[in-house]
């Protein structure tokens, strides 16, 4: 994933830290889940479910569309709640409604703070 936009460097490194070490407790379980307890409409494999989650965070993380708060607390509690979106999106977005709604589950235990 790209950091950076027009020259300018959006995530400090203990931010892009957060970003790695959050992914890592989060996305494994969740993929896991889908697996195992869900149904997909449109089946999909692990590499297009995390190519996914990256792609919600791509947009949300370009200061054009609202990531430019120079804050560092408003920063990362900003960059949770696009986390938080992204993986619910991401990762569940081509759930059948049931399996929806148990991921919601799996998506608030991951993301509390979001």
């Amino acid at each position: 994933m790209e950091t950076k936009f027009e020259g300018e460097e959006i995530l400090s490194n203990e931010l892009k830290v957060y970003i790695i070490e959050t992914m890592q407790a989060t996305v494994d379980i969740a993929i896991e889940k889908i697996r195992s307890n869900f149904n997909e409409l449109i089946k999909t494999d692990n590499l297009q479910l995390v190519k996914s989650m990256l792609n919600f965070m791509e947009v949300f993380l370009n200061p054009s569309t609202g990531f430019n708060s120079t804050d560092a607390k408003q920063k990362k509690k900003d960059l949770d709640s696009y986390m938080g979106f992204s993986f619910a999106w991401g990762l569940g977005g081509a759930l059948d409604e049931r399996s929806k709604d148990y991921f919601d589950t799996v998506v608030k235990d991951c993301y509390k703070t979001a």
